[in-house]
């Protein structure tokens, strides 16, 4: 694995032999990869490289001479005292976050997504492509909002950055190939879930407190939970309130692999269950010579 430090006058330095410890983490409740990076940090020793990142410049990971991340540094910190500095990336996607005005008529998401990555300089790899089109006025919404606007209409998409550019996928169209089997790569599994926060019935009433209209109703859940009720002025706010048990997975494989990020398909084999899921978060770590990815399973379809 190959780190380099990019400047922006277009040198470049290789830091691989100062790697201490680093993380790359996805989210799928958030646009940009990060990168953690802790790295020798010493001034006065001829056997090692003098460094110090600054923010404003680049890093670039590369493995087999493919990249595995680039994003621009935005956060350092040095503690003399443990001769070691460390550094947060954040990969082109995190200027999703600046805020625009704009309007389209009869544009498909994908042609919103090229617009605005040219705009603010965001390269293109590819996009999925939609049918709807879409009239929208868009006022003081950031980049990711509306780009996520625009797809949502046509499903569940998720976004990532690599091979140098955007990449906009259908959420679980990419099945990885590898299988996540207790007691073989998957080191760890640990499973939980809440129902202390489930809805099975909204009543919609208006502003005197009379009913309006027939309740909305999770047979199902009542059944299983019981009655666990809230109200609603609209049809549609009353819809939104049904909410299912909160579910959450964790997984640790070792040794990681690189394929693993969110938005894309895996399946896990354990002694309760033998599904696909979409991963939700990925956390991959570098710790010496130990490799480790961390998963998070989605099951609200990203």
């Amino acid at each position: 694995m190959i780190v380099e430090y990019l400047k922006k006058d277009g040198s470049k330095v290789d830091i691989s032999q100062l790697k201490e410890t680093m993380s790359i983490r996805g989210d799928k409740g958030t646009r940009a990869r990060v990168l953690s990076l802790q790295y020798v940090a010493v001034k006065d020793d001829p056997n090692i490289p003098r460094f110090m990142a600054e923010n404003g410049n680049a890093i670039k990971i590369t493995e087999n001479n493919q990249e595995i991340f680039f994003g621009y540094i935005l956060n350092v910190s040095y503690n003399e005292t443990s001769n070691s500095a460390s550094l947060e990336a954040y990969d082109p996607l995190y200027y999703f976050k600046n805020k625009t005005i704009e309007k389209y008529k009869n544009k498909k998401a994908e042609e919103i997504a090229k617009d605005l990555c040219s705009k603010f300089g965001i390269p293109v790899n590819s996009l999925a492509t939609t049918t709807k089109l879409i009239t929208k006025l868009y006022v003081s919404k950031n980049l990711y909002e509306i780009i996520d606007d625009a797809y949502s209409q046509n499903g569940k998409y998720y976004v990532d950055y690599y091979n140098n550019g955007l990449v906009i996928k259908k959420v679980g169209s990419e099945e990885l190939k590898i299988q996540l089997k207790v007691g073989e790569n998957l080191s760890e599994l640990s499973h939980s879930e809440d129902a202390t926060q489930v809805v099975n019935q909204v009543i919609l009433i208006d502003d005197k407190g009379n009913k309006l209209g027939a309740p909305e109703v999770d047979s199902n859940s009542i059944k299983k939970y019981g009655l666990m009720q809230e109200t609603a002025n609209k049809r549609d706010e009353a819809k939104s309130l049904l909410k299912g048990p909160e579910m959450s997975t964790t997984l640790t494989v070792i040794p990681g692999d690189l394929s693993m990020r969110t938005g894309k398909k895996v399946r896990v084999v354990s002694s309760h269950f033998d599904l696909e899921y979409t991963i939700a978060s990925d956390t991959h770590t570098w710790d010496g010579e130990n490799y480790s990815v961390q998963v998070t399973l989605d099951y609200e379809g990203a």
